[in-house]
């Protein structure tokens, strides 16, 4: 994955168990609209991660709405370990799906109150771990709080990359089986964007 210009923001799907495929996709977002729609068809291996490519406004971020089941397809599939997720009832399904937004949230309150969000009862070690993959522990640790600094409304007291870094490490924390990204790198520096690219690969473990 690398930078592709502001018009061409990858989105990112990372794959951990099973396999992702969609196919022959037609939807609309509203009985008052017409359908659209496409012949994109994508297979994403259990173990790897793919970019998907795309001018603004070319439906990257429909996309990942559609695996989410934000809208429900006319006609088409999309199947996540061979299961088709119509099959499933919403919350089964989101159980095991990772979204970062493109403009991801911070909540007001502490960085570990965001953190324990993805993982409940993970320790402060691992929190500090997965930190420091995306680059952020250092950035923590200027705080005298370490952990239990305040971010502030909406996350003001952190960058737009930082907050985007941080709910990418929420996200990893949860270790959904399916995590999606919408336009991860759209808010980092080249330098940051490559560190987020190497945490992002898939565990070995979960590699073919």
């Amino acid at each position: 994955m690398s930078r592709t210009g502001p018009n061409r923001s990858p989105a990112v799907v990372r794959c951990i168990n099973g396999t992702a495929s969609l196919a022959s996709l037609t939807f609309r977002t509203s009985t008052s609209r017409p359908w659209t729609s496409s012949s994109f068809a994508c297979r994403v291996p259990r173990g790897s991660r793919t970019a998907i490519v795309g001018l603004s406004g070319a439906g990257k971020s429909t996309l990942l709405a559609l695996i989410e089941r934000f809208y429900d397809l006319g006609v088409g599939r999309i199947e996540i370990a061979g299961v088709d997720i119509t099959d499933l009832p919403r919350t089964v399904l989101r159980a095991h799906l990772g979204y970062v937004e493109q403009h991801a949230p911070a909540l007001s309150g502490s960085v570990r109150e965001n953190l324990i969000l993805g993982a409940p009862h993970a320790s402060d070690e691992h929190f500090r771990a997965v930190l420091d993959t995306v680059n952020l522990l250092g950035r923590i640790d200027t705080e005298a709080e370490g952990l239990d600094a305040q971010i502030g409304e909406n996350g003001i007291r952190l960058s737009g990359g930082e907050r985007q870094r941080l709910a990418i490490v929420r996200a990893l924390l949860a270790q959904p089986a399916l995590l999606q990204l919408d336009e991860p790198t759209s808010s980092l520096d080249s330098r940051n964007e490559e560190i987020l690219q190497t945490a992002l690969d898939p565990p070995p473990s979960s590699r073919p």
